[in-house]
């Protein structure tokens, strides 16, 4: 591969990665205002908290879809696929989870929230954190990036995912918690 298309690869990873955080942090700070205040503040207010969360998750996907392409060229095989493969299904179930979330919003809290959207939420976490360490685990096996960056991806990831399936059992959903690995990895990226 040409040195200037492993260079714009590795920026096209950074900028999603990077892009996602900025999308994240403003669904949860929507979120942060929306709860204290008993719902909705204004007209389409939960749409656009939930879509940017959707829009956040979807986008840290597409990077590491990108950075999965980048570790199999890096000689990476089991770990990136199999994070790609555990991350694309945890994306997909969370989009489920927050697109019901729009079009309930509208109706009671009773009707909102049926087992159904607990259950994907507790499994799409799992998929989501235990993704995130598979990276972390190929960037281990790799030489893209610094060791450090391996550990702390897999340590944040693990360590969050007990934290959160320990002590919220009845919600371990912290979307918060997703984007540490993906803006250390972006910024990285964006450096080198």
């Amino acid at each position: 591969m040409h040195v200037s298309a492993v260079l714009s690869q590795r920026h096209l990873i950074s900028a999603l990665l990077l892009l996602g955080t900025p999308l994240a942090f403003f669904g949860c700070v929507l979120y942060s205002y929306r709860v204290p205040l008993g719902g909705r503040i204004f007209r389409g207010y939960v749409p656009l908290e939930r879509g940017l969360l959707i829009a956040a998750i979807v986008v840290i996907t597409l990077g590491f879809m990108l950075l999965s392409s980048a570790l199999r060229a890096g000689g990476e095989h089991e770990f990136s696929w199999g994070g790609l493969g555990a991350l694309a299904l945890g994306t997909l179930l969370i989009v489920i989870v927050e697109a019901h979330t729009i079009f309930a919003a509208p109706v009671s809290k009773a009707l909102a929230e049926p087992g159904w959207v607990e259950s994907l939420t507790r499994v799409s976490v799992a998929l989501i954190f235990v993704a995130q360490a598979a990276y972390g685990v190929a960037l281990l096996r790799t030489a893209l990036a610094p060791q450090w960056v391996g550990w702390l991806t897999v340590l944040w990831n693990l360590g969050w995912l007990a934290v959160v399936f320990l002590f919220s059992a009845s919600n371990p959903y912290y979307p918060a918690l997703f984007y540490l690995s993906s803006l250390v990895i972006g910024i990285l990226f964006l450096l080198s």
